[in-house]
């Protein structure tokens, strides 16, 4: 088929696996400032009510091409150990529409005042619709197209551990733990397994920095690497740089506006010969902390 709409979606649907976020979802390059992503054990880890919005867009300036979003809120219960929190996904392009909604709960045990283990739980459910009707085509009764429209509710869960001081940190996580069958030619998604690992280091007062390591493995994939490097400039500018192994290299800054707002984009240049990916992809990422439920907090915050 030639239509151009059935052809972006169908790179999106087999090429997700490679950089998939749970249940297909986009990897977002800020997942650094925002490891709810990938991670329930990382909600509470602000100290604080925090809220933050992520939006990203794929090869602009092609029909259809993919988008994704996420809303995600957390918090400790003061005085407690337990925090919660929730989870709002949703990625499309012209034909497929997946909105995935969770809830979080992680539990914190304190080795001293610095030292945090979190252990966390996200269970929730995903909707998954295929609209082929909003396909355009020259031949009406192309057998390439499918005649119905797909349309499917699963469970979603998911579980992680989370390690953390104020300059260090280290997690793994499993993403789709249930997995799920949502179309009736047997096209499957699998369990996705992440290890994420990095740590701050001050060189002076005015710069510190921050390198990274991400590991991505999921069914019929190659493990996927992403190797990032962080400065903070005066406490204020985030710049970033990450490799996303035979994916993207991605360039990213950040800005602390204040105490408690964060404003980040970042553009990923797509590596290899497909014309389709050469627009690459764009993000922006809002983060807001309400209330800090703690008053010797890093600030400001390193991940």
């Amino acid at each position: 088929m030639k239509n151009r709409l059935y052809i972006g979606c169908l790179l999106f649907l087999l090429c997700s696996g490679g950089i998939a976020v749970a249940q297909n979802n986009g990897m977002y390059t800020q997942y650094l400032f925002n490891g709810l992503v990938i991670n329930p054990a990382y909600a509470g880890s602000h100290n604080a009510l925090s809220a933050s919005s992520v939006l990203r867009k794929q090869w602009l300036g092609v029909d259809g091409s993919p988008f994704a979003s996420t809303f995600s809120v957390h918090s400790p219960v003061n005085k407690h150990k337990s925090s919660f929190g929730g989870l709002l996904y949703q990625s499309k392009t012209s034909i497929y529409n997946e909105l995935t909604l969770q809830g979080v709960y992680s539990y914190r045990v304190e080795f001293d005042e610095e030292k945090k283990l979190s252990l966390g739980l996200g269970v929730g459910f995903t909707n998954y619709a295929i609209r082929y009707s909003n396909l355009t085509h020259q031949d009406p009764n192309d057998p390439a197209i499918p005649a119905d429209n797909q349309n499917l509710f699963q469970p979603t869960v998911s579980a992680g551990a989370y390690y953390y001081t104020n300059t260090f940190f280290a997690g793994i996580s499993g993403q789709n733990l249930t997995g799920y069958l949502y179309s009736k030619d047997d096209t499957r998604s699998y369990q996705h397994l992440f290890a994420t690992t990095g740590k701050v280091f001050t060189v002076s007062p005015k710069l510190k920095l921050k390198p990274g390591l991400l590991l991505h493995y999921y069914n019929r994939s190659p493990l996927l690497v992403d190797l990032n490097f962080h400065a903070l400039l005066d406490e204020v500018i985030w710049l970033g740089v990450s490799y996303r192994h035979q994916v993207s290299v991605n360039y990213s800054i950040k800005f602390n506006l204040n105490r408690q707002l964060s404003f980040g984009y970042s553009y990923d240049q797509s590596i290899g010969n497909k014309n389709i990916t050469k627009n690459g992809a764009h993000e922006i990422a809002l983060t807001y902390l309400f209330k800090y439920y703690k008053k010797n907090i890093v600030n400001p915050r390193f991940f």
